[in-house]
């Protein structure tokens, strides 16, 4: 339904135990749907896995803005595949990666720099 919904700006599911198989079927639904501003998958334990599928689904939407991927159990190649989404897609503002100790702080710097960046709004 995710991807021909055209009325649906913002979905929040947050705490809804949602897997990495759950989050590749919502990835695989933001290539198709152009509606979604906000994504919220906070405290659901879609790993890396679904981080990486999600990462992909972002280098062809151009419509999500803002995604929450908050306490998802994601690690480092997690956050590398959403810094080479980051290089392509310019549309995402706003994402929030907190609850995730294992990570080098230099990848929450790449991101930053990124997501700051006035070419990428241009």
């Amino acid at each position: 339904a995710l991807k021909v919904n055209t009325a649906l700006s913002e979905l929040d599911v947050t705490h809804n135990r949602i897997g990495p198989a759950g989050a590749a079927a919502i990835a695989a639904a933001l290539t198709c749907n152009t509606s979604l501003l906000a994504l919220s998958l906070r405290y659901n334990d879609i790993k890396t896995e679904g981080v990486v599928a999600l990462a992909h689904a972002l280098t062809t939407n151009a419509t999500l803005t803002h995604l929450n991927l908050t306490f998802t159990g994601m690690d480092e190649a997690g956050v590398e595949a959403l810094i080479g989404a980051l290089e392509v897609n310019t549309a995402l503002a706003g994402l929030q990666i907190q609850g995730h100790d294992v990570i080098p702080g230099a990848l929450f710097d790449r991101i930053t720099d990124l997501l700051c960046d006035p070419a990428r709004a241009a």
